[in-house]
């Protein structure tokens, strides 16, 4: 919002707008954060025979003694023959490592390259041939017109078609622009400029929304634990499209665009004179919540791009959110409701 105000300690802070003359709050914070950096660290993992412990050292696994063998007959057998040492042991185990380590990071390479590892392959998209989408703009006004009104559209679609300086050469530019390098789309410069450009309210003509069904359990209905459910999954969602680890679309065997994903979160249409634009922060590490017409945001990704709070922390601050909103009278929060402005023609 421009010319806001926000508290900047603390893990939760509501936004203040110049309409209002409330002072400035701070929530209790959530409980301490975790460790991030220790997440999937202590469980085993395994690869190629070894077993990497908490520490990040690798261990060859156990092996029992074979029949008839003691420790002092296994210990005396090398990889050839000779006796192993304590340092050969220890070269083959850092040879080992060095080993593992490059083929993690390629694996890492590949997989964070998935998310728009097809764009390249992407096939064009086809340009309907001018009599069609002559065809497809009739039928699509004839339901919305009286026969007359059709009858002169018919007409007026016919000398388009016929006359040389209109419909033919304005299809030969469309075929030209979509020759143009850099584009898969002919439409997608077209459709963001009339996206944008669009005066009338957009929370009902624009904007999506959808309305979520009950949860089966009946202890996971209450809306703090579905917004804790919605914001926690939609967070791994964010994580592995900002990671390029999300599986790319597809259509049967075709590859879809993926292009968008990448605008999913972190964005911002703002509001212009004839058009608005869109922003972008790739790095964005907060969620907005908006109770009673209040809003609040708090942060949720650390330093390492990853999830920093638990579910449990969301769930407690949610709350505490929804319980700061409800201890306002109904005039102080519409003081307050700067989102109605977005109900308004642009």
């Amino acid at each position: 919002l421009p010319h806001t105000s926000v508290q900047q300690s603390g893990h939760i802070v509501r936004a203040t707008s110049p309409i209002s003359s409330l002072p400035l709050r701070q929530y209790p914070a959530p409980p301490p954060l975790l460790n991030t950096s220790t997440l999937g660290v202590a469980g085993e993992i395994t690869h190629a025979g070894l077993r990497k412990t908490k520490a990040h050292s690798y261990t060859l696994p156990h092996t029992p003694p074979p029949p008839g063998r003691n420790k002092q007959t296994r210990m005396s057998l090398g990889v050839n023959g000779p006796a192993c040492t304590a340092d050969h042991m220890a070269d083959e185990k850092s040879s080992m490592d060095a080993k593992l380590a490059q083929a993690l990071s390629i694996l890492s390479e590949q997989v964070a390259s998935q998310m728009l590892g097809n764009q390249a392959s992407l096939p064009r998209l086809p340009i309907p041939s001018l009599s069609d989408s002559v065809s497809d703009f009739l039928r699509a006004c004839e339901p919305q017109l009286s026969p007359q009104d059709f009858s002169d559209t018919e007409r007026a679609c016919k000398a388009f078609l016929e006359n040389p300086e209109e419909g033919p050469r304005l299809h030969q530019a469309l075929l030209e622009y979509d020759q143009q390098g850099g584009k898969n789309s002919y439409l997608e410069e077209f459709w963001e400029r009339a996206y944008l450009s669009q005066r009338t309210p957009i929370s009902i003509n624009t904007n999506p929304f959808f309305v979520l069904e009950d949860d089966p359990t009946p202890a996971r209905t209450s809306q703090i634990a579905r917004a804790t459910n919605l914001v926690w999954s939609s967070l791994k969602f964010c994580s592995s499209v900002r990671d390029g680890t999300l599986e790319p679309d597809m259509q049967r065997t075709t590859p879809l665009c993926m292009s968008q994903y990448t605008r999913l979160f972190g964005t911002a249409r703002i509001p212009g004179e004839g058009t608005d634009t869109v922003e972008f922060y790739p790095d964005s590490r907060h969620i907005l919540i908006m109770s009673r017409g209040r809003i609040y945001w708090m942060d949720v990704i650390g330093d390492d791009g990853k999830v920093c709070l638990s579910q449990t922390q969301i769930e407690e601050a949610l709350r505490s959110i929804r319980n700061d909103s409800l201890s306002f009278y109904i005039g102080e929060n519409l003081n307050q409701a700067v989102g109605l402005l977005t109900t308004e023609s642009r």
